[in-house]
């Protein structure tokens, strides 16, 4: 049968993940004793996690951690604890995320406690010493119990044996798996082979055979022969009119801003018959004598394929742009001007930096401090208009106080 608990909880994208106390039982020594299940949206609409691979880490009292995988279905994520959760007494984290190929985000914070269901010392509630063939025949059972236990370790190790060959034979069949493999894609290999054949005996080889010159004005002609494998083009080109016979030719002076003749492209750039005349690029500088030297422009340094995203700086070389980091956390501390009287609620709050390029998207970690700080417990953290407010419960039964609460405020770039 199936005990497990079911802790339902929602992730929405579009405001972050907050923590969640978790007020249910988490008993120690237990096994796969509570399913999360997490429900993923931005803003009202739901985001599809399938394809995505959910991990959670459980983090025990002991600092030891805990992996644990899950599964990913539409939007849900769910995720179900191991004995190994359930060993450590004490309070616990667990945070649940989920991976693509390019993103792994965080999709549930929460924290809880488990609660420890006995001690090493066991007290008789009638404090009754029995007579001594009552006390011979409990003997006398308990020996029977740890006999029985014996028997059931030793069928235990029998079952762990049969496991080993029942292993030992899905190897083996993997190996003649394996092989069958090898046989398939050597015949594919074949397949390839003798299809690349029948596509060479398909396409013919042109080669051109005579050119013929026509008289200037005649229609131009083609015609094929030869065999369908190795075929002939055989072209009739007309020739050109002829000339006025005088010779003559002229060759076009390099141009500039006083000469015409060649083709000015731009500053510095000219075309005189078949040369390209180009200024070698010169980067800005300081002069010995000159002082701050402007740039000119010209031809563009090279580029090797490995340097193809980097950009060209003013001084002629290659650069690797620097980017911004795409989230900033900032430390703000929070405070009251009134104090919060006993057995009330009250609200800490602080206004958040103003970060260029940057816009505060939630509050990631907080502590309270100061006085009175023991008997009062955080039940809401929001942050809006650029305003972080901490809910405050006062728990004292007569004195009131004015704690301050230091939060991490987590600034997203755009």
């Amino acid at each position: 049968m199936d005990f497990s608990h079911v802790v339902c909880a929602g992730c929405d994208l579009a405001q972050g993940v907050r923590r969640t106390r978790l007020g249910r039982l988490f008993a120690e020594n237990d096994a796969l004793a509570h399913t999360f299940e997490v429900t993923v949206t931005r803003g009202e609409e739901k985001v599809s996690l399938e394809g995505a691979a959910v991990t959670g880490w459980f983090v025990r009292a002991d600092g030891g951690t805990v992996a644990v995988s899950g599964t990913a279905e539409g939007s849900v994520a769910r995720l179900r604890l191991p004995a190994a959760c359930y060993r450590c007494e004490g309070p616990f984290s667990l945070i649940i995320k989920a991976a693509s190929r390019t993103v792994t985000a965080a999709l549930f914070w929460g924290e809880g406690t488990v609660t420890r269901c006995a001690t090493d010392a066991v007290v008789d509630p009638d404090r009754v010493v029995p007579d001594l063939p009552q006390l011979l025949a409990k003997i006398a059972a308990m020996e029977a119990a740890t006999a029985d236990g014996r028997a059931a370790a030793g069928e235990a190790e029998r079952a762990a044996a049969r496991a080993d060959e029942a292993a030992l034979g899905a190897e083996a069949s993997a190996s003649a798996a394996g092989s069958a493999a090898a046989e398939a894609y050597r015949a594919a290999g074949e397949a390839r082979g003798a299809a690349a054949q029948v596509t060479d005996a398909l396409v013919p080889a042109f080669s051109i055979g005579t050119v013929t010159t026509l008289e200037a004005g005649e229609p131009a002609g083609a015609s094929i022969t030869g065999t369908a494998r190795e075929p002939l083009l055989n072209l009739a080109i007309p020739k050109g009119r002829d000339g006025d016979g005088t010779g003559l030719t002229y060759d076009l002076p390099t141009a500039s801003r006083s000469e015409k003749g060649g083709i000015i492209v731009g500053d510095g750039l000219a075309i005189s018959g078949a040369v390209l005349s180009v200024p070698v690029m010169r980067a800005p500088g300081v002069d010995e004598e000159l002082g701050a030297t402007d740039g000119c422009r010209g031809l563009v340094p090279d580029v090797a394929y490995a340097e193809r995203e980097k950009f060209l700086r003013g001084d002629g070389t290659w650069q690797t742009p620097e980017m911004p980091p795409v989230w900033q956390l900032r430390w703000k501390s929070a405070g009251t001007e009134t104090a919060i009287e006993a057995g009330t609620e009250g609200t800490l709050s602080a206004a958040a930096d103003s970060l260029e390029g940057y816009s505060p998207a939630g509050v990631v970690s907080f502590q309270l401090t100061g006085t009175g700080a023991s008997w009062c417990t955080v039940y809401r953290v929001s942050i809006s208009g650029g305003t972080v407010s901490v809910g405050i419960r006062n728990q004292h039964g007569t004195k009131a106080f004015s704690p301050s609460c230091s939060v991490g405020i987590l600034y997203l770039r755009g």
